[in-house]
């Protein structure tokens, strides 16, 4: 039997990996409990050495109001910001090892004498965790360069969901982000999540999950879409 996979993220994120599971023999069903809008934001590229983007969300927006860039170096942070950059026509773009912003920390704090007195932006959500910001090294300059906000929804299929939870027909929920697990939790209780396994893309997710006592049976060792397909194929 195809086995239901929950997938709590922004609806048009959701467009983007549905096929994947499909092909994977796999029913992807979009519960979209968060959702993205864009912000205002000032940006001069001659104030940055280095520009951060940290998701395919990031690239979106920032370049829905941002002609090419010339000079700038860019981070990626996850295959698929750089290949949204490479869709772009943006080469020689630097992803860091860890797809998370404690893997661009770790990969300023090895490659230190490239960013040492330089000046760098993160692109990024507007209400993003300050890992960068907060523990830089000394002479690296960090500027976070807000282009979209975060905001929690409410989606059309609750009481269907609902029924699903109660009847044991989720087989899997997938968390992929902080947000997923705040906006899941203001309209279901964890005990909903009992019957089935969850899933959780990064460890700031599974942070966030595990201080609402949620159980994670899951967690891929790269932050893609792919290898949680592979994980729960597995399972």
């Amino acid at each position: 039997m195809m086995k239901n996979v929950l997938i709590t993220r922004d609806r048009n994120q959701f467009e983007e990996i549905k096929d994947l599971f499909i092909e994977n023999g796999l029913n992807p069903i979009s519960f979209p409990v968060i959702k993205f809008s864009s912000v205002e934001f000032y940006f001069d590229e001659r104030d940055y050495d280095y520009l951060i983007f940290s998701s395919s969300n990031s690239v979106k927006f920032f370049f829905e109001k941002i002609d090419r860039l010339q000079k700038v170096k860019i981070i990626a942070v996850g295959e698929k910001t750089k290949e949204k950059l490479e869709s772009l026509g943006y080469k020689d773009i630097i992803t860091p090892q860890e797809y998370s912003a404690e893997g661009v920390l770790n990969f300023i704090k090895s490659n230190i004498s490239q960013f040492e007195c330089k000046k760098v932006g993160i692109v990024r959500a507007l209400e993003g965790i300050d890992t960068l910001l907060n523990r830089k090294p000394p002479n690296v300059y960090v500027d976070v360069i807000p282009v979209y906000k975060t905001e929690f929804n409410i989606p059309s299929n609750v009481e269907e969901i609902r029924k699903m939870f109660e009847e044991g027909k989720i087989d899997f929920v997938i968390f992929s982000s902080p947000s997923t697990v705040k906006g899941f939790l203001r309209i279901f209780k964890p005990d909903v999540l009992k019957n089935c396994k969850v899933v959780v893309i990064g460890k700031t997710t599974l942070q966030e999950a595990s201080k609402y006592g949620i159980n994670v049976d899951m967690m891929p060792s790269k932050s893609t879409f792919a290898d949680i397909v592979n994980l729960i194929k597995s399972a």
